[in-house]
C-alpha cells in the first residue's frame, strides 16, 4: 500500500497519509491497520491526510469506507488535513458516507487538525 498508517503518540491520534487512488483493497487493509493501532484503547482518533491526493475514492472503497466506517463507534474523532477545494469536498464526502460528519473537523494544516483533536478529547 503506497498510502501511509501510523500511530502518533503526541497527539494520540492515527494519521492516515493519502497519495493518489485509495481503492477499496486499501480501504480494508488500511481499517485493519487501524483495529491494531486502537486495539485495547477507549478512543478513535484519526487525522486522514488528504495533501497528496485529489482523487475521489472509487464506488467499492466507498462502500467499504461507509461499512467498516460505520461500524466503529468508540469515541470517535476524525480530522481532514486539505489544502485544495477539490480535497476538501472529497473529504466531506467521505465524512458523510461514513456516518462521521457530526464528529469530523475540516483543516489546512496537520497541526490546526492536532490541536483540534487534543481539545476535543
Amino acid at each position: 500500500m503506497k498510502h501511509k498508517v501510523y500511530y502518533d503518540e503526541d497527539i494520540d491520534a492515527a494519521v492516515l497519509e493519502l497519495e493518489g487512488e485509495y481503492t477499496s483493497d486499501e480501504a480494508h487493509e488500511t481499517f485493519d491497520e487501524l483495529a491494531e493501532i486502537f486495539a485495547g484503547k477507549d478512543h478513535f482518533r484519526l487525522i486522514i491526510d488528504l495533501t497528496g491526493t485529489n482523487v475521489v475514492p472509487g464506488r467499492q472503497a466507498r462502500k467499504v469506507l461507509e461499512e467498516r466506517g460505520k461500524a466503529e463507534q468508540q469515541n470517535f474523532l476524525m480530522a481532514f488535513v486539505v489544502t485544495n477545494p477539490m480535497a476538501r469536498m472529497t473529504a466531506k464526502f467521505i465524512a458523510s458516507v461514513m456516518g462521521k460528519r457530526e464528529v469530523t473537523g475540516f483543516f489546512k494544516t496537520r497541526a490546526q487538525a492536532a490541536i483540534w483533536l487534543k481539545e476535543s478529547k
